[in-house]
């Protein structure tokens, strides 16, 4: 997380203006950018973590695909900090918990349903850019761990399904 420093040390913010939803979608981004590079960033696996926002409804995968590349284009140009000062800034008090929790969502490892500490200083940093009381943060980090707990039980309950004995009745 060597690049977060730098993201939020940034004073200005770019030409472009950014409605709520472009907004979430650039927090996600920074985030992705911070967590690695710009080059590393996959449009499309960001646009399919977004299309699962309740935020993103009214956009096809596709859209959010564009969104997400046009926003690769503006941080490539003007840079991550000037986008993300833009995303805060941009982002409706409705849309701030969506915006947080996409980062969350980045930067959660799957497996021990944690935020490694080497990430923790990037969110409080994003914490603190968006006015999140702690309390608030933390309820949304549950509330994303919680969601992936659902997701891993679903999906082992779906397996469960396939597991079905069938017992065929023979004569005797």
């Amino acid at each position: 997380m060597s690049n977060y420093e730098q993201i939020f040390e940034a004073k200005n913010a770019t030409a472009e203006t950014l409605n709520g939803e472009e907004a979430v979608a650039a927090i996600a981004l920074a985030t992705a950018i911070a967590d690695s590079a710009i080059e590393e960033v996959d449009a499309e696996g960001l646009a399919a973590i977004l299309f699962e926002f309740e935020v993103f409804a009214e956009y096809s995968e596709d859209e959010i695909v564009e969104i997400v590349d046009e926003l690769l284009a503006i941080a490539t140009e003007e840079g991550v900090g000037p986008l993300l000062n833009t995303a805060t800034k941009a982002l409706p008090e409705e849309m701030v918990w969506d915006g947080f929790a996409a980062a969350v969502v980045l930067l959660l490892d799957e497996d021990e349903l944690i935020i490694p500490s080497e990430k923790q200083p990037y969110l409080k940093k994003l914490q603190e850019a968006l006015k999140l009381e702690e309390e608030e943060a933390q309820e949304i980090i549950e509330e994303v761990i919680a969601a992936f707990q659902e997701s891993d039980e679903e999906y082992l309950d779906d397996d469960d399904d396939n597991d079905e004995t069938v017992v065929l009745g023979g004569s005797n």
